[in-house]
Formats: structure tokens, sequence, C-alpha cells
């Protein structure tokens, strides 16, 4: 069953009270009603299993049954700058990295983004995103929701994880000594891992110049050249099995 994301001061002692718009989809969508148990999710990494008591499309009331705490983090962060895909590609890698627990996802600007949405823009396609993001980590039953950035340069993005101790470049047909496979990686849980995944047409030859100026790592997935969203994942699903989350 999917857990819901809901806001920590939802919860009142032992009952949980919701006003927002994810009432109307639990009782008219979902069909949710008097009796049903449904688990909720709060931004403090808790989790409810509650009986609903009242319910209705704007209102609903539930009895806590039960109250979960999230284990403590044990793994490094994934972060994931992805320059931004055409149509509903970005969409889907949203969807997906979020299945495969990317911490958080950085929308990329890069020299060869074909779809470059105007900053007036950037605001509406942030929250388009972080609503795919959250229903993601909803169906995935995950503990937190990953926060979609604001989109930003790949210059930019280094700038800001210039800290991390492992940031890597994906890129195709290189001499590279390193692949997902033997870079060395952190493994403590204050750590984080950072890669970037270019568009289409792949990164220029100035953005793999400013990357190696960052000390970021080239690395590559091997003889194969795959689509931008089909890297990104199979460079998260790699990095998920290195750690011991997947496989």
């Amino acid at each position: 069953m999917p857990v819901f994301f809901i806001p920590a001061n939802s919860v009142q002692d032992e009952h949980c009270t919701l006003h927002d718009p994810l009432v109307d989809h639990l009782f008219k969508s979902l069909r949710f009603r008097v009796g049903d148990q449904v688990w909720f999710n709060d931004e403090q990494r808790r989790r409810y299993r509650c009986r609903i008591l009242r319910i209705g499309p704007q209102y609903l009331e539930g009895e806590i049954l039960e109250i979960l705490t999230a284990p403590q983090p044990s793994f490094p962060r994934l972060i994931l700058g992805q320059a931004i895909l055409k149509g509903d590609h970005m969409n889907w890698l949203i969807q997906k990295a979020t299945e495969l627990g990317v911490s958080r996802i950085v929308p990329l600007l890069s020299h060869r983004t074909v779809v470059r949405p105007p900053h007036s823009r950037w605001e509406s396609c942030q929250a388009r995103w972080q609503r795919i993001a959250r229903e993601a980590a909803q169906q995935a039953e995950r503990w937190e929701i990953p926060e979609v950035a604001a989109p930003c340069s790949l210059k930019q993005f280094w700038q800001t994880y210039a800290p991390a101790q492992t940031k890597c470049l994906l890129v195709a047909r290189t001499t590279t000594p390193y692949t997902l496979s033997t870079l060395p990686l952190p493994h403590e849980a204050e750590a984080c891992i950072v890669f970037a995944v270019g568009p289409e047409g792949g990164w220029t030859e100035t953005e793999c110049q400013e990357s190696e100026d960052q000390l970021v790592h080239w690395v590559t997935l091997g003889a194969s050249i795959l689509r931008a969203e089909t890297a990104a994942l199979a460079a998260l699903s790699i990095l998920q099995s290195r750690l011991g989350r997947l496989g």
C-alpha cells in the first residue's frame, strides 16, 4: 500500500486531521471509507498507521494505531544532476530516479540542452517535477521525498557540491580509467556521491574541461551508447547495488 505524505502538524496526540487536496484523492479516487486503514508519513520521518474515523471530499480524521520511526541513514546520499530532457522524458526520469532512491535531483541547463524553459517558467516546472517526485516516493514507500532543485548550469552545479568527496561526470567514448563499477566510493552516511548526466547530444568539450577543473572524475558505463534517461537510471542502479541498497 502506498504511504501518503502529510505535514507533521496534522498529527495531534493520537489523532490526525487533514484538509488538503490529498483527502479528495483518498476519498474520490482511492475510495477510502470509515474504518479503512491508511499509512501516513511526515517530514520528520515518522510513519503512522491510522484508522479512518471520518472522511469526506475535504476532511479526514483518523485514529493513530501505530507509529514507526525511520532508521538512521547508513548510506551516502546520491545527488543527480540531470540535463533537462525533452518531452515527457524528464518527468519519467524523475519518477524512476525517485523509486531507485535518489536523494536530490538538480535539473541542468547544459550547452546542448534542447528544452530551455524561460526563467519565468522555472518555478512552475520545478513544482511539477517536485509533485512527480512526491507521488513516486509515496508509491515506493520511501521515508522522505527527494528534493528537485531549481535549474542551474553544470558549472554552478559543481560549485554547489565542491566539498563532496566523490563527484563524477558520465561521458561516452572516453579513455577514462574509471567506470561506475571501479570508481572508489565512500560508504559513510555523512558522505554524498554527486554525478551528472548529459543531454541527448552529450557534453561539450568546454563542459568536460570545467568539470575536470572542479576535480570531477570522468566515468563511463561501458561501450554501449545509452539514451540520457537510461544512463541516469543505470548509474543509479549500479551505485545503489555497490552500496548494498539494491540487488
